[in-house]
């Protein structure tokens, strides 16, 4: 393990924060983080945990035809509690998919352009996606818009949104803004950031917003829109933050370097000499944290930064791992396989698709794992 220096900078006075306690949240209107019946958004939660309940995919397909879209599937999908899988596409369209794969509907109003943000399920079974066409959609669960109009920001929104509690939803422009929207679809607040945003918010439980820019920083924003603090973690960065219970930040970089940060923006560990670090970090429930590179690996990291094992997929790794509820670890790679891995870092098995997986895998309560494709196809495993 390497060990860097990072350099902090204050933008900003922390603000007290008031805790709202309900059952099932955390702190400004963040669920706990605790593995839900449903897939909720990119990550699975506003966290970002890449956690499920679902366990026990033994690497066939489920259905007899996956899928099928008119273009690439680069976004992941969001699964609702009664199984009806929300799937994006880069036809400019998100699909509702039943989980015997036949579809229930897709949508015809959010114009042209491709969907590469990954949908989010609202407290209120509402479906909110991102487009390049600069618009944030929100969707009911039968397909019609909830909105008269969409909400308009000054870019293309590739980052995939994340929705608190009270149904605040958080996401990141090529405008480089952040912005919070309240469920109404009225702006909230946005903060500017020095680089466009291509990857997803992560909340914390007190409700402080982690974001990454193309400017090489990771920002802390208050729950009310006030500059927390910045970090500088190198690279033109693409990847997303994601918040374990304790609070520690975990992110990687286009640079090599993955680093733990402490909720004061201080710099905990860095492990360096990797390759490029995209998506997000999946937390297992013993804190052992999972994430792909672009030099072709899964890896396993202890919590204290220290190295556990490492996985050798045949090409690039662009998806985010998912972990199952007992403890498989799977994960997508250019190489066409979702790649199923135990615990102690074996393989277990590999399904093949027809071409690269940028998409990350999301599990269902039934132990179904899916992930969609550049063969323009999402494929539901069991």
């Amino acid at each position: 393990m390497k060990i860097k220096t990072i350099n902090k900078i204050a933008i900003g006075a922390l603000l007290p924060i008031t805790l709202i306690t309900a059952i099932g949240c955390g702190g400004a209107g963040v669920p706990k983080d605790a593995p839900q019946p449903e897939w909720l958004t990119f990550g699975s939660n506003p966290f970002h945990s890449g956690r499920g309940i679902g366990q026990g995919a033994v690497g066939a397909a489920k259905w007899s035809s996956p899928f099928l879209t008119s273009t690439a599937i680069q976004g992941s999908v969001a699964i609702a509690g009664d199984g009806t899988v929300y799937l994006p596409s880069f036809d400019g369209k998100i699909y509702a998919v039943r989980p015997n794969g036949t579809m229930k509907w897709a949508t015809n109003f959010m114009g042209t352009g491709f969907v590469h943000s990954s949908p989010a399920i609202a407290p209120d079974n509402s479906i909110v996606v991102g487009s390049n066409n600069h618009n944030v959609y929100a969707i009911n669960s039968n397909g019609t818009p909830k909105w008269a109009s969409p909400f308009v920001t000054g870019g293309e929104v590739i980052s995939s949104p994340a929705i608190d509690y009270n149904g605040v939803i958080y996401i990141g422009s090529g405008d480089s803004k952040l912005y919070a929207i309240n469920d109404d679809g009225t702006l909230k607040w946005s903060v500017a950031t020095g680089g466009i945003i291509l990857s997803s918010p992560a909340l914390a439980p007190d409700g402080t917003v982690y974001v990454v820019s193309t400017d090489g920083k990771m920002y802390a924003v208050n729950p009310d829109g006030t500059p927390k603090w910045s970090v500088n973690i190198g690279g033109s960065n693409e990847s997303s933050p994601s918040v374990a219970p304790d609070g520690t930040i975990y992110i990687g970089s286009n640079n090599g370097n993955f680093t733990a940060f402490n909720p004061d923006g201080n710099a905990k560990w860095t492990h360096g000499g990797l390759g490029g670090c995209r998506g997000f970090a999946a937390i297992g429930t013993d804190g052992t944290i999972y994430f792909g590179s672009t030099d072709a690996k899964l890896y396993a990291l202890y919590p204290n930064g220290n190295l556990k094992w490492t996985y050798s997929t045949g090409d690039v790794v662009n998806s985010s791992p998912a972990i199952g509820a007992d403890g498989t670890i799977y994960v997508g790679s250019n190489d066409r396989k979702l790649h199923a891995v135990n615990p102690n870092g074996t393989g277990k098995w590999t399904f093949l698709t027809g071409q690269s997986i940028y998409a990350s895998p999301a599990i269902a309560a039934d132990g179904t794992v899916y992930i969609g494709s550049n063969d323009y196809k999402l494929y539901a495993i069991k």
